[in-house]
């Protein structure tokens, strides 16, 4: 018997759900897509921001949120009877605290927080090295941020003394009696020399999208051509 030429012939089940499949497979792969742009639109306002002269404190943004990973600066005295010391945090591997000192502006009567760095734990721990603040008028300038809500505690115990184990703007008005902006100013000159910069700069995974959508568009592809190969059959001649 003489094998005859390729021939195709789908039934009609099958091609209505490769069909559905490789569309919502494409639409996924689009999405993530999108989801890249996206994030490389943010990185190209981000880099902008960055580029723009710096802001200050002292004229009060009417989106305070708008001014995350903004160049700030603020005049003004530190207030170092209320510096406040955040437990449990990284840098090159190695446990310390984030060192903020709320910051009184000059000419009103706004405070923000400033995270003056972070310093390694000492012999001493749980109890906070000491950190000594700059006294009379000074100028800080550095980044805005703003404090994670992610945060899981397992203890009621969330405030010891001058450590806390998280931050949150209310517990600031709770624990030291101020209303501060909402806003921190990472600090970036006139560092005590035993403090490491903290800085934050956002990961917006643009890699991983375009990873996705390969994947998906791949998962496409693969669809149609298994589709294409388990329908095509050769008849005999």
């Amino acid at each position: 018997m003489r094998i005859g030429p390729l021939e195709f012939r789908p039934a009609l089940l099958p091609t209505v759900a490769t069909l559905c499949m490789m569309a919502l497979t494409f639409s996924a792969g689009r999405w993530q897509q999108g989801r890249a742009e996206e994030k490389q639109a943010l990185q190209a306002r981000y880099e902008q921001m960055l580029r723009q002269p710096p802001l200050s404190l002292a004229q009060p943004a009417g989106d305070m949120a708008a001014l995350r990973y903004r160049l700030l600066f603020a005049d003004g005295e530190f207030l170092a009877d209320r510096q406040i010391y955040i437990d449990n945090r990284e840098h090159n591997g190695l446990s310390g605290y984030h060192v903020l000192t709320p910051f009184a502006l000059s000419g009103n009567k706004s405070i923000v927080l400033v995270n003056r760095g972070w310093i390694q734990r000492g012999a001493n721990y749980p109890r906070a090295p000491q950190v000594a603040v700059p006294s009379g008028l000074q100028r800080v300038e550095g980044v805005g941020s703003v404090p994670s809500s992610r945060f899981l505690e397992l203890s009621p115990q969330t405030v010891t003394g001058q450590v806390w184990q998280n931050l949150t703007f209310e517990r600031v008005e709770q624990q030291l009696g101020l209303r501060v902006l909402p806003i921190i100013l990472l600090q970036q000159n006139g560092q005590n020399a035993n403090l490491s910069p903290v800085k934050e700069q956002p990961d917006f995974k643009i890699d991983t999208h375009r990873g996705y959508a390969f994947q998906w568009f791949a998962l496409t592809a693969t669809l149609l051509v298994i589709y294409v190969v388990v329908n095509s059959k050769r008849r005999a001649a």
